[in-house]
């Protein structure tokens, strides 16, 4: 945040890092995870803590965020993603397989998210976005390696990568769930 005033008066060029920034004046009506979180009291903090594949620029276009590529097969049903380098707030590595398993949480009709419906492009999920035969995984996400991972949709799409920088699709740390692996 900008103030006013000369570096010597605690203006703009910094100060003590005790300031309080305030990024939004409403209250979420949900816990801040990202796949149970569809309006905008809980969205904007959300938007401003996490990070995902791709974001968005004021004129609306996307752009890579975490993904240093997506990059689709001939028929735009396959979908690879190569990450950068990346952290968490808490240290730990933003992999492939942070992705899948919030990917997978927010699918897990039992976890009852309400951005589940965001999924049901991807092979192996519902209308609804759920993980069918009460599967406890997305059958269409696959991690390659720590770095990458595959995205296979039920139906070609060209555009798929646009979607992509919108909350449920971001990543949460292992330190977000609890013991039991949800």
């Amino acid at each position: 945040a900008c103030g006013g005033g000369s570096d010597s008066e605690g203006g703009s060029g910094g100060g003590s890092g005790d300031n309080v920034i305030t990024v939004y004046g409403t209250n979420p009506q949900n816990p801040l995870i990202p796949t149970a979180t569809n309006e905008v009291g809980g969205g904007d903090p959300l938007n401003n803590l996490f990070s995902g594949l791709t974001a968005y620029n004021s004129d609306g276009s996307t752009v890579n965020e975490v993904a240093e590529s997506i990059e689709p097969n001939e028929d735009k049903t396959l979908w690879t993603v190569k990450l950068k380098p990346w952290k968490f707030t808490d240290g730990t590595d933003v992999t492939a397989e942070s992705f899948v398993k919030a990917w997978n949480y927010g699918a897990d009709a039992a976890n009852k998210q309400l951005n589940n419906y965001f999924f049901y492009p991807i092979e192996g999920t519902d209308d609804n976005g759920n993980t069918v035969d009460d599967a406890k995984t997305i059958s269409g996400l696959k991690v390659i390696d720590p770095t990458s991972f595959t995205i296979k949709l039920k139906n070609p799409e060209s555009d798929f990568p646009l979607r992509l920088g919108y909350s449920a699709y971001f990543p949460v740390p292992d330190a977000a769930y609890d013991s039991s692996g949800k």
